[in-house]
């Protein structure tokens, strides 16, 4: 705590000087809803390419002791539907990652600039437009490159989580041990993965 005080007060000097930066999430979080719109209309239309196949299936009537027939309905996607659906999702992870990434390599870079400033007083709100500029014309490769890293490992990690819903419910006390462990294990991947990226924003700013 007598370490870190220090650090904090001067974050806090950095806050006030440029109070621009409270509203750097909900830029964000308004990019990433331009991008969701046209990104639910195709995803609704993809969804809607499927096709709807009726099965007639048998159940039984417990209270007159006889086998019964009725129909129902599945909805079946072609392969390339499905393929599209996972670029999909892909695209999804990828987009909101970027996003995130634009706006921590922006925050780290306007933090970088202030302490390596001498005369503080120059630094103003307007710090915080000039980083945001500079990360789209100079570091958006990187961002891209740092994003592009998380939807690869997401994408495993909900398969993984699957398997370990389906470990969980068995009965066997090693399936369960074997889901606990993975569990564990996929959780400090993915942590491990995104603190790796967000350090390499912050060295390259």
């Amino acid at each position: 705590i007598e370490y870190a005080m220090p650090i904090v007060k001067e974050v806090n000097k950095v806050l006030v000087r440029m109070k621009l930066v409270f509203l750097l999430p909900f830029l964000q979080t308004f990019a990433l809803a331009l991008f969701f719109i046209p990104w639910t209309v195709y995803w609704q239309f993809t969804a809607a390419t499927g096709t709807i196949i009726k099965h007639d299936f048998e159940r039984v009537n417990v209270e007159e002791g006889k086998l019964e027939l009725y129909t129902g309905k599945t909805y079946e996607f072609a392969w390339g539907v499905r393929v599209l659906s996972v670029f999909f999702l892909w695209s999804l992870v990828w987009t909101a990652q970027f996003i995130i990434a634009i706006g921590q390599m922006a925050m780290s870079l306007a933090f970088s600039v202030y302490f390596f400033t001498r005369d503080k007083s120059l630094f103003t709100s307007s710090s915080l437009k000039w980083a945001l500029t500079t990360t789209v014309f100079t570091h958006i490769g990187t961002c891209a490159y740092g994003s592009l890293i998380i939807p690869p490992v997401t994408t495993f990690y909900f398969v993984l989580s699957y398997i370990v819903r389906i470990c969980a419910r068995s009965d066997h006390c090693c399936a369960k041990y074997f889901a606990d462990s993975l569990d564990w294990l996929l959780s400090f991947h993915s942590n491990y993965v995104r603190y790796v990226s967000k350090n390499a924003y912050i060295i390259t700013a």
